[in-house]
């Protein structure tokens, strides 16, 4: 019996050891002096990744960098600086459309006093990019959180928070859209208005090309999610739906569509004084949302998750988790539409702590994460890869 439960043993540590060998080993992507933060990674048909982030170069200097890579995240480029305009630039996001051209959003203050959303796009997988164009002009306060999506029929979609003329004192949701891969953009306008606060706004696209939309907003007095989504591109919008109840802070949603349209829903609800990550499926274009699932479950804090779904309608999260006592990156998945989830995994073993990831997932099936670590004194960019079985 002893010699049985030792061969168990074995073979139990043999079976983690080759799913942890699935995952390559965290690649460090930025060397700077200056912190580096908040990466979005996106890859194209090819397979190629793309990898965007915030610089601060000094005090008055935060610029957008870039890297690809064309060997499934092996190699990567020199990190470009895209923006070179020596003012604030923060909250990059990045996309890419069936053309194989590359689309970035990120906040500025170079135009006015308050940061505005800024596009550029480049026809040539980053080797040039055009010039920065400037989608919102607003003089009241600052607008955050750019988050950016490409249909299949070129449009591009984008949302942000800031604050309206007739209530500059809360933040509501922007939307822009490009009928023509970028070059040329409708005036932005708001698809929210609200008596409270409307912020951390997320983009997905359905396979009819019709935007979907969530958010966290205080209006009923605390954070909860809501979701919208427009039937015709992007030109009008349904009313709004809340996707939680709670008492407590809902925040930092993330949402993904698979291949039958059905809606995935990942966010932070802070239960019992720290967060926690939860999940809810949406079915019939967005119309039914059954109860949501609970996928950590800690005495420490989880956040900022994020969430991407492959061919086979897999779905995987990512998100920072502080059970290790540290800040790490963790996983799970789901091979049943969001019904049962593998056991959490971690990915990082760090001194320093690990935040805000983000992934993608190439058209292999593969799996590519970013997130921005402090280990090793200030806040670099890392990679890691998950190779499909």
């Amino acid at each position: 019996m002893k010699r049985t439960g030792l061969t168990i043993l074995a073979l139990v540590s043999f079976l983690s050891a080759q799913a942890q060998a699935q995952w390559t080993p965290a690649k460090r992507l930025s060397w700077t002096a200056g912190f580096s933060g908040l990466p979005r990674i996106a890859a194209d048909t090819s397979g190629d990744l793309y990898v965007v982030w915030e610089e601060n170069l000094s005090a008055m200097n935060t610029e957008i960098f870039f890297k690809k890579s064309t060997s499934g995240g092996g190699t990567w480029t020199t990190a470009q600086n895209i923006t070179r305009n020596f003012s604030m630039s923060w909250w990059p996001d990045i996309a890419v459309d069936s053309l194989r051209n590359l689309h970035l959003t990120w906040t500025d203050d170079v135009y006015t006093a308050n940061p505005d959303v800024c596009y550029k796009r480049s026809t040539n997988q980053g080797a040039t990019w055009s010039e920065h164009r400037l989608l919102t002009c607003n003089d009241f306060e600052p607008c955050q959180e750019p988050r950016l999506a490409a249909d299949s029929s070129g449009n591009l979609h984008v949302v942000a928070a800031y604050p309206p003329f007739w209530s500059i004192e809360e933040t509501e949701i922007s939307y822009m859209r490009s009928p023509d891969r970028g070059i040329t953009w409708e005036e932005d306008w708001f698809v929210t208005s609200n008596s409270g606060e409307s912020v951390n706004p997320a983009l997905a696209v359905d396979s009819a090309d019709n935007p979907h939309l969530v958010w966290s907003d205080d209006t009923d007095g605390n954070y909860e999610i809501f979701y919208k989504k427009s039937k015709d591109r992007g030109v009008t919008w349904s009313s709004r739906k809340k996707l939680t109840r709670t008492s407590t802070y809902s925040g930092y949603p993330d949402i993904a569509v698979d291949s039958l349209d059905n809606l995935h829903v990942v966010w932070s609800e802070d239960i019992n004084g720290n967060g926690d990550i939860f999940y809810k499926k949406g079915t019939d274009a967005g119309a039914t949302w059954p109860l949501g699932r609970r996928l950590t479950n800690t005495a420490a804090g989880s956040e900022h998750p994020a969430i991407a779904i492959d061919s086979s309608n897999h779905i995987h999260v990512v998100w920072s988790d502080a059970t290790s006592g540290n800040m790490e990156i963790y996983y799970r998945k789901s091979t049943n539409g969001g019904a049962t989830w593998t056991p959490s995994q971690r990915l990082t073993w760090t001194s320093g702590g690990s935040y805000f990831p983000d992934l993608t997932i190439d058209s292999g099936g593969n799996l590519h994460v970013v997130w921005h670590d402090s280990t090793p004194g200030n806040r670099e960019i890392y990679y890691k890869k998950y190779v499909r079985e």
